[in-house]
């Protein structure tokens, strides 16, 4: 209670950051205006949307999730929906250069998900590392910060090996 009270104070100071509950989106996290974790419910993208929340970004498969009709929900509440499924065999060089691509030309705030936040924080690390250039230990934070947290294995050995690593 307290966590979700806290974390409501620090969304209200942020001019443009969506408020989001933390109980309907597992490991929510906050970036500058934007929000990352696991799966939404459909009351946290009506929270997103009525606090000026832009873009949703789902990087489940298809065949994760079927509670709801997610891009339906998001597009009836006048979010943009994109779908960039990603599962843990596409953490290749071109799929994070496309990842990159999508996060820079995203309408802002936008809200990035797959089922827990680990993905995205896979994704953010390596784009770290790959894209900006970061050493290991800096993109590894910033992973973490997304949500990294069971891939961090594989993410540290693409990192160490560069995008062609046998994993």
């Amino acid at each position: 209670m307290i966590r979700t009270i806290l974390f409501s104070m620090a969304l209200a100071l942020s001019s443009a950051t969506a408020a989001v509950d933390t109980s309907e989106v597992k490991n929510l996290k906050q970036h500058g205006n934007n929000l990352s974790g696991g799966q939404p419910t459909e009351l946290a993208l009506e929270q997103f949307a009525n606090e000026g929340g832009k873009t949703i970004i789902n990087i489940r498969t298809a065949k994760e999730f079927d509670g709801f009709d997610e891009q339906l929900k998001a597009e009836s509440l006048g979010l943009n929906y994109i779908s960039f499924a990603t599962s843990g065999s596409e953490l290749t060089l071109e799929h994070v250069i496309a990842f990159d691509k999508l996060i820079n030309a995203q309408k802002q705030p936008f809200m990035l998900h797959c089922g827990s936040g680990n993905r995205v924080g896979a994704l953010m690390a390596l784009r770290e590392a790959w894209i900006k250039g970061a050493d290991k230990e800096a993109a590894l934070a910033v992973g973490k910060e997304w949500g990294l947290t069971k891939l961090e294995k594989v993410v540290t050995i693409l990192i160490d090996d560069g995008p062609n690593a046998d994993i």
